[in-house]
């Protein structure tokens, strides 16, 4: 079977070139590029199960353990939520409040209520990594699960470098009480 034909199975065409990029072990890009090379047998079934497994509802994202969320791939399984694409507009906001108030204020405490996977927290702690790096005091990631709370200390291990995360498995605010922090994120809302 060639790579043109594999993407033609019957599956979304984001989802089957995302699928058999993960097959293949190469990026979709190569996929466009070499779309009339074979791909190996012992890798058709492979590939096939996977779009079985998205056509009973399964998200890509668990098939293959990664979601990319604000430029930045992240691991997930099903101990998390897959970030959504909607969630990057919460990190546009937080960022465009530390920008506008980062001239009264030099240094920040934020709290992220639920973190899952813990993309917010990383991908606002990673904009200030290299050129602003204290501009973030620290940052709690707020989280209840075990599991989750795995899934989320397997992506700070391998995205961010300058570690001002602080983990605290709770049930949401209420281990809280005395610490003020400059924002709050939660997926359904910006306090």
């Amino acid at each position: 079977m060639r790579i043109k034909e594999a993407l033609q199975r019957g599956t979304a065409q984001l989802d089957a070139e995302v699928l058999l990029a993960y097959t293949l072990g190469v990026d979709r890009e190569y996929l466009i590029a070499h779309d009339d090379e074979e791909i190996e047998d012992f890798l058709v079934p492979v590939f096939e199960e996977y779009l079985r497994r998205v056509e009973s509802g399964e998200p890509v994202a668990y098939i293959t353990g990664q979601k990319e969320f604000y430029g930045l791939d992240f691991f997930v399984d099903k101990r998390v939520l897959i970030p959504r694409p909607e969630t990057e507009l919460l990190v546009e906001k937080v960022l465009e409040y530390l920008e506008i108030m980062g001239e009264r204020r030099k240094r920040f405490r934020l709290l992220d209520v639920g973190t899952g996977s813990c993309n917010i927290p990383i991908s606002i702690v990673k904009q200030y990594e290299a050129s602003d790096p204290d501009r973030i005091e620290s940052f709690t990631a707020l989280e209840k699960e075990d599991g989750a709370m795995e899934v989320a200390k397997i992506n700070i291990s391998s995205t961010v470098r300058i570690i001002k995360l602080i983990f605290i498995k709770a049930t949401y605010l209420k281990c809280l009480r005395k610490v003020n922090f400059s924002m709050l994120s939660r997926r359904t809302c910006l306090i």
